[in-house]
């Protein structure tokens, strides 16, 4: 026998779940994107459909009825189930999109990722490159932060610390003596952001900064352009010790004074709740953990000799 299911409009649902959740009309719609007056009319539309109203509408702020109150839970269970269901049948594609800084992925995960498709052939991980993951707008399942803390309301793994030192080629070094930060006055100091704070941190705690100035040099917008440009001999670069290690390793880099200042940013593994149940999220997350694992170490070491950054 064929069973008719008699349920209002799923986007007005969607509309009112987000709405209760948040309690806001507006938070609601950023969630869903679509514009707060859609909201409101998914709203008035659910409530004319079951003949009683959902929220009180006040001053500036809005609050739940007594049976605006009671649907809230069960909708929202039902909404976790329709993307348990989804995720379930997502598995069989076997793809896991992960969003992370450029040179995260450039100098860390992708040197590594073939031990993770060594442990997991199956896996199709898709990588995107770009700023922090805002996962109410954009579809991945997962993420790498990088912040002074992991953002609130997701699921997260601390990865890396970030370490600061000077870096240059050989060649530039010994064209160029250096043997004390007070010798960086005579140098092209190349930032690896266009705000310049890298250098300017580094500076302020050894104590030079009111003798070096930090506004001229050369300003790249990542870490991997500050990097290339050191290579070829440009200058100076500060960079992270944990992703120039392997240049450091191979001479392609040098330090020229061993200083390792740790700062106050991190890397973190971040994902949406929802998306933390999936075993696909559950494998790369574990992977991700233990393979820092050596390095966070390190870092703890340098935290603990030089201290840490609070800029």
């Amino acid at each position: 026998m064929l069973i008719m299911r008699r349920l209002p409009s799923l986007n007005a649902l969607r509309a009112f779940e987000a709405a209760a959740r948040h309690l806001s009309f507006s938070d609601a719609a950023e969630e869903l994107h679509v514009t707060q007056s859609a909201v409101s009319r998914h709203i008035k539309g659910l409530e004319e459909y079951l003949g009683f109203p959902l929220f009180r509408r006040l001053h500036r702020a809005i609050s739940l009825t007594d049976r605006g109150a009671a649907l809230l839970p069960d909708l929202s269970v039902s909404f976790d189930r329709l993307a348990d269901a989804v995720a379930s049948v997502m598995e069989e594609r076997r793809e896991l999109r992960i969003k992370t800084p450029p040179t995260f992925a450039i100098r860390w995960m992708i040197p590594r990722l073939s031990e993770f498709q060594e442990l997991h052939p199956d896996i199709d991980v898709r990588i995107t490159t770009g700023e922090n993951a805002d996962f109410r707008r954009e579809e991945f399942d997962a993420a790498i932060y990088c912040d002074r803390t992991p953002p609130a309301g997701l699921v997260s793994d601390h990865i890396l610390t970030e370490v600061l030192t000077p870096v240059c080629s050989r060649d530039y070094l010994e064209r160029h003596p250096l043997s004390s930060p007070a010798d960086l006055a005579g140098h092209v100091l190349i930032h690896p952001t266009p705000s310049r704070e890298d250098w300017r941190d580094w500076l302020e705690r050894t104590g030079y900064q009111q003798t070096i100035e930090t506004t001229d040099g050369l300003a790249f917008s990542t870490l991997e352009m500050a990097v290339s440009a050191a290579m070829r001999g440009l200058g100076v670069a500060i960079a992270d010790y944990g992703f120039v290690k392997p240049d450091l390793e191979n001479g392609n880099l040098v330090m020229p004074l061993d200083i390792q200042l740790t700062s106050c940013f991190n890397y973190f593994f971040v994902c949406p709740e929802q998306s933390a149940k999936r075993p696909l999220v559950t494998q790369f997350r574990q992977w991700l953990v233990e393979a820092s694992s050596s390095e966070r170490a390190e870092m703890e070491a340098f935290r603990k000799h030089f201290g840490t950054s609070a800029y």
